[in-house]
């Protein structure tokens, strides 16, 4: 017998029958062989290679990912933006020099920087974004503007 033959004989009322009573099971199947959502644990439905159950999930788990990074930037933000305002009040009260005392005292943290500019001189000019200081004599800070003061020019 063929399988064309042994397909020709199967009585379709049959397979629908077969298919009705087994169709409990094939549920509990595809249900048990199917993937939870990494957020809710609820069972996923749909392609294949879908994660989550739905939008919400897949943004909650991400935001909730991506959080601590973001924590951490906006803290250490946070502090070079209050250390630019300190340096700018200071500047802004026309003072060219101040003390490491008198911006402790503002709350200023010297361990926050963006970035250091070395002369040629020996010297180091620390900035908060577009406003710094270079260390001078006698524990006292010379306040620069934007870093284009620094650049010696021949």
């Amino acid at each position: 017998m063929t399988f064309q033959q042994f397909y020709d004989n199967i009585n379709t009322s049959f397979i629908f029958a077969v298919l009705y009573n087994l169709y409990p099971y094939l549920i509990l199947l595809i249900m048990l062989s199917s993937k939870k959502c990494p957020e809710c644990d609820k069972t996923v439905m749909g392609r294949s290679d879908k994660r989550f159950c739905s939008d919400s999930c897949r943004s909650s788990l991400h935001n909730r990912v991506r959080q601590d990074d973001v924590y951490a930037v906006k803290n250490v933000n946070q502090i070079l933006i209050r250390n630019r305002r300190i340096l700018m009040a200071a500047l802004d009260s026309r003072r060219n020099e101040v003390s490491q005392s008198y911006l402790r005292a503002k709350g200023f943290n010297f361990n926050f920087f963006t970035h250091q500019i070395d002369q040629p001189s020996g010297r180091s000019a620390v900035f908060c974004y577009d406003i710094g200081y270079r260390r001078e004599a006698s524990n006292l800070l010379a306040l620069v503007k934007d870093e284009e003061s620094l650049v010696v020019r021949k």
